[in-house]
């Protein structure tokens, strides 16, 4: 996370991970970038493309959550925006 773009994109999604409204277009807008543009920089830095980012973001949290018995399956998948 040495580039700060991409640390402000990981901080911006996990500040919205609970949010299951929360897709590439609304982390675009957050970033202040138009979504094609979006999608590049993040393809760039992480050879990934914006919602697979946030879905391995949530997928990673929720896998932390169930390793520390926080909650029931299906509370910690709300938790992480899957609904």
């Amino acid at each position: 996370l040495a580039d700060p773009f991409l640390l402000r994109a990981v901080q911006t999604v996990e500040t919205h991970l609970a949010d299951p409204d929360f897709m590439a277009d609304e982390l675009a807008r957050k970033l202040n970038l138009n979504k094609n543009h979006c999608f590049r920089k993040l393809k760039a830095l992480t050879g990934k493309e914006p919602m697979q980012l946030i879905r391995e973001m949530r997928l990673e949290k929720a896998k932390v959550l169930l390793e520390k018995r926080a909650g029931t399956a299906s509370a910690i998948a709300e938790m992480v925006g899957f609904s």
